[in-house]
């Protein structure tokens, strides 16, 4: 039987992955809009500005070296190591810049913190990410109420007015940024759903035409063991099949000689000459819609009459006797060998009915049964050994000869007949 094909691995996208994308965006966003309004700063303080706007420039320094640390750690796959390097300098700067930047630089720090805000809840505390983005919120309030209240006095410098039309021009730049690595993200995880989707819908096709051969081997298998009638009555739920026929012809065929031949031969080549033997029988059991039961080593079993009941089954019976023959001839011819065919055939009634239940066999009982046995076992080589009761049956077409009462293990006297082949038409 064919085993299913193993599934094949899906594009499914690792959440830690995306993460580490996301962080390593914001970071490079982050870190440009430092170098930026670092050196706006820098420059403030050079034109007289006071020490809270060299400290300004020296924050924007320590974001981006955070976000420098951030971007290798994120390289290396250190995510939580990552995020903290990256917010907690850029939040640190920013609550200061709130509370001492001069003019519009304000509103470029809520925006960072806002920013930074929504990248916590993204890819920050993986198991409460809201609760980082409430005590970014917090804190944004405790230093908007600082500002607001004046404790901290701002100073403000000449490059107030340039700053006032670089500050817009960044916040446009990083929303911008921000809007494209949101988008690019969004539109990203929906390819990989696509795909994801296209690997689920190729996988199903698979495991279906898989299960599809699996099942039909199984039929296959089923049906080599079992007859149509009998496999189909498992399949609808019967449990426990037994039938009793009232008139069955059964076939007893026994290989004289082959014990003797197997001790000379190697035992492929022992299979190889069975199976071309026993091949042989089948393809004849089957041309003429018999019911092979078994085999035992070099014995053979086949019955007429069910379990569809036929009328004509002893002489459909007898006729495979007689081409079973004509094939251990013809296997004899062409490889050398000097088997011979011993052959046992009764009528009358048995019991068929499945046994087992991990490995099914269907079998006979009953009288008959043994008779057939009997009679093949107490036959001779190279002849075909039949009851009367399957003279009588069998009919007009066959050539007898009357053997006369035989003595049978177990039965006592039963009168016999060699069945010698089939008449010439007048």
């Amino acid at each position: 039987m064919t085993a299913p094909a193993p599934p094949r691995s899906l594009p499914v996208e690792d959440p830690g992955t995306h993460r580490q994308e996301v962080l390593v965006a914001y970071a490079r966003v982050v870190a440009l809009g430092a170098v930026v309004l670092g050196a706006l700063c820098f420059f403030s303080w050079m034109e007289g500005a006071g020490w809270p706007v060299l400290v300004q420039a020296l924050n924007m320094v320590g974001i981006l070296l955070g976000s420098a640390v951030a971007l290798r750690l994120a390289e290396q796959g250190r995510m939580r190591a990552a995020t903290r390097a990256f917010l907690v300098p850029s939040v640190v700067g920013c609550t200061w810049g709130i509370v001492h930047a001069p003019g519009a630089l304000v509103a470029v720090y809520v925006l960072g913190i806002g920013l930074l805000a929504f990248l916590g809840v993204f890819v920050g505390q993986e198991r409460n990410p809201g609760r980082a983005a409430i005590a970014w919120l917090l804190t944004y309030v405790a230093a908007t109420a600082v500002r607001v209240l004046e404790v901290v006095p701002v100073q403000s410098t000449p490059l107030d007015t340039v700053t006032l039309f670089v500050a817009p021009a960044m916040l446009l730049v990083i929303l911008v940024l921000a809007g494209q690595i949101t988008i690019g993200r969004l539109e990203a995880s929906q390819a990989r759903l696509l795909e994801v989707n296209l690997g689920l819908e190729r996988t199903v096709a698979e495991r279906t035409i898989a299960l599809r051969e699996a099942l039909g081997d199984a039929e296959r298998l089923l049906l080599n063991v079992l007859p149509h009638e009998i496999a189909d009555r498992l399949r609808a739920g019967e449990s426990a099949i037994a039938d009793a026929h009232g008139e069955v012809t059964i076939l007893f065929a026994d290989l004289v000689g082959f014990t003797a031949l197997a001790s000379k031969m190697d035992p492929l080549s022992l299979v190889d000459l069975l199976n071309a033997v026993f091949s042989a029988f089948d393809e004849q059991v089957e041309k003429l819609g018999l019911e092979k039961i078994k085999t035992i080593g070099d014995a053979y079993m086949v019955v007429g009459g069910l379990p569809r009941p036929r009328a004509d089954h002893a002489a459909a019976i007898c006729t495979l006797a007689l081409q079973m023959q004509a094939a251990v001839g013809a296997v004899n011819a062409v490889r050398g060998t000097e088997m011979d065919l011993r052959i046992g055939i009764h009528t009358g009634s048995v019991v068929a009915g499945v046994i087992g239940r991990s490995k099914f066999s269907y079998d006979l009982w009953g009288d008959a049964v043994n008779i057939a046995s009997r009679l093949e076992s107490h036959g001779a080589p190279g002849r075909i050994q039949i009851s009367a009761t399957t003279v009588r049956a069998m009919g007009a077409g066959f050539q007898t000869e009357a053997r006369g009462l035989i003595a049978l293990k177990g039965r006592g006297q039963l009168e016999s007949w060699w069945l010698i082949g089939t008449e010439a038409p007048a």
